[in-house]
């Protein structure tokens, strides 16, 4: 349904009636589906977002020692580009996937 909501036209309803009642819709939600099981959610996520901070923080860390450690700037260049362009394919290929069990365990909860 929230993928719904975030076309438009409807997005230009929902979201401004979210931001009055999102609060209220929260709890709405938290006594039907459950309060644990919201903040069980909401720490999983954000133990996977801290997660992801730390390896990019690791990739950048690597690329700049890469950089800094080859006098051949060039090839530091591609070095760089061929590491960005493996995590990024390898992003692009997580995403969907969590996405679908996001929505799966939506439709189920």
């Amino acid at each position: 349904m929230a993928t719904f909501l975030d076309r438009a036209p409807y997005i230009w309803l929902w979201r401004p009636t979210y931001r009055v009642f999102g609060s209220w819709i929260r709890e709405c939600k938290a006594l039907i589906t459950g309060g644990d099981r919201i903040e069980a959610q909401f720490e999983m996520r954000f133990a996977k977002i801290e997660a992801t901070q730390r390896e990019t923080c690791d990739l950048l860390e690597q690329l700049a020692v890469a950089i800094l450690a080859d006098n051949q700037v060039p090839r530091a260049m591609e070095e760089m580009r061929a590491m960005l362009a493996s995590e990024l394919s390898k992003h692009a290929a997580e995403t969907p996937a969590a996405n679908a069990a996001q929505q799966a365990a939506n439709k189920n909860g």
